[in-house]
């Protein structure tokens, strides 16, 4: 049986608060983050203490005019056959942007 791929967007409504990926487990094999291109701001991306003021976490940046956005990958490993997006959080410089998030089902 194949594998399910699907997409879904996540905003945050209010900088300074971090907010789940997925508010119940998602388990994915492999999840592509992409910072939307109507962003205004940076986004970070990582555990629960994500923080964009205090730049814990992965920032994405700022998309650019005619570019490709900013992203970042996770994928399943030999250890952990999946991803739970449930355990990645996302904070924003600015309220309302947020990612793409692009998913192969486990």
């Amino acid at each position: 049986m194949a594998n399910r791929f699907f997409t879904f967007n996540k905003t945050v409504a209010a900088t300074g608060t971090q907010e789940p990926l997925s508010a119940t487990p998602l388990r994915v094999a492999v999840a592509i983050i992409q910072t939307l291109r109507t962003n205004t701001g940076y986004i970070t991306v990582g555990a629960i203490d994500t923080d964009y003021a205090t730049n814990v976490g992965v920032n994405l940046g700022v998309p650019v005019a005619d570019s490709t956005p900013p992203s970042i990958v996770f994928r399943s490993t030999r250890e952990a056959n999946e991803v739970d997006l449930a355990k990645f959080y996302i904070d924003a410089e600015t309220n309302g942007d947020g990612v793409s998030v692009a998913c192969l089902e486990a």
